[in-house]
């Protein structure tokens, strides 16, 4: 397991942190430049091509688009445009429901905040034991699903 910290906002929390990636809602420079000092992925959100360009510039190895929720599924394919390689991780609209189209838009990986612990805010950590292990089970079937669809399968003559 990676412990991860999330919504870091400046470099002094990244550092702080401990964390072996770290994640933000915006792109910030120093943040980015503390987490390459000390190897630690850095994934900041960004929402347009200035931001991921300058999230690139700076060492981004995933840039997060957030919210994905107003950006839609269509983002990333027109990201993919200019900046072929990067890899793109939506977050915040990201569901059971619909991670798949994400993944099948092109997503390299999804985030997912309230939809996995929101229960946690009434103590419900049954609850969130149980979304961590729907999330891992649908994460699952899209992987078999891409894997299978790319598999050789030998014609009989």
């Amino acid at each position: 397991m990676l412990i991860g910290a999330g919504t870091v906002l400046d470099e002094a929390t990244a550092r702080i942190s401990g964390a072996r990636f770290v994640v933000s809602p915006s792109f910030n420079e120093n943040t980015a430049k503390e987490c390459n000092l000390y190897a630690v992925p850095y994934m900041p959100g960004c929402f347009s091509p200035t931001e991921i360009q300058s999230a690139l510039t700076y060492g981004a190895d995933v840039v997060k688009i957030f919210p994905g929720s107003i950006a839609g599924k269509g983002i990333i394919s027109e990201i993919h445009g200019p900046f072929p390689y990067v890899n793109v991780m939506p977050s915040g609209g990201v569901s059971l429901g619909n991670m798949h189209e994400w993944f099948a838009s092109g997503a390299y990986v999804v985030g997912v905040g309230g939809g996995l612990v929101g229960p946690a805010k009434n103590d419900d950590y049954k609850a969130v034991l149980h979304n961590a292990q729907a999330f891992h089970n649908e994460f699952q079937s899209i992987i078999y699903a891409n894997s299978a669809a790319t598999r050789k399968v030998p014609v009989k003559a």
